[in-house]
């Protein structure tokens, strides 16, 4: 990245101008662009200082007004993918932004990509009852016999059309 030139070197060129000299021929002997002599001419004659223009600063996003309808688009549905969150900014809130942007602004907020698949039905009462016994009851015993163990999956259950990723907060589980 180009440095801006000393205040000295400004006074130098500004001085050198003064004296009647053109702006290209002050560009030529200090080696600078001919645009930045006419720049720092100009902001002397109209400032009366030496000093260079502030450069970079904070930029504001776009995102941070609508943070509580992110979040929320995300709790409820927790394996959207940015492209569709994307999509649902731009028609709720009328934000284009790339997906990338929403990426890194849900990590700053805190949440994290989830490559795991675990079942919201093994919170079910019923279902953690019946783990409970299993464990306690069956497991024992299939341990002691584990050349009459076979398990047959009959169900021809097709997990493909399952998502197994999602978004949720750092340190929970996604469901």
């Amino acid at each position: 990245m180009p440095q801006a030139l000393s205040r000295r070197e400004r006074e130098c060129v500004v001085d050198f101008v003064e004296e009647g000299h053109s702006r290209r021929e002050a560009a030529r002997i200090f080696k600078t662009a001919p645009s930045t002599t006419v720049r720092i001419v100009r902001r002397f004659r109209e400032t009366g200082s030496f000093e260079a223009r502030p450069r970079g600063g904070f930029r504001h996003g776009k995102l941070p007004p609508h943070r509580d309808f992110i979040l929320k688009t995300v709790a409820v549905r927790s394996d959207i993918t940015m492209p569709e969150l994307a999509a649902v900014l731009l028609a709720e809130k009328a934000t284009t932004v790339a997906p990338a942007t929403l990426s890194r602004f849900l990590i700053g907020c805190g949440f994290s990509f989830k490559k795991t698949l675990r079942a919201s039905e093994q919170d079910r009462p019923d279902l953690i009852q019946a783990r409970a016994e299993w464990k306690q009851g069956r497991q024992p015993r299939m341990r002691e016999h584990r050349g009459r163990l076979i398990f047959l999956d009959e169900t021809s259950t097709n997990t493909k059309m399952t998502k197994a990723s999602g978004r949720s907060p750092k340190g929970e589980r996604l469901f």
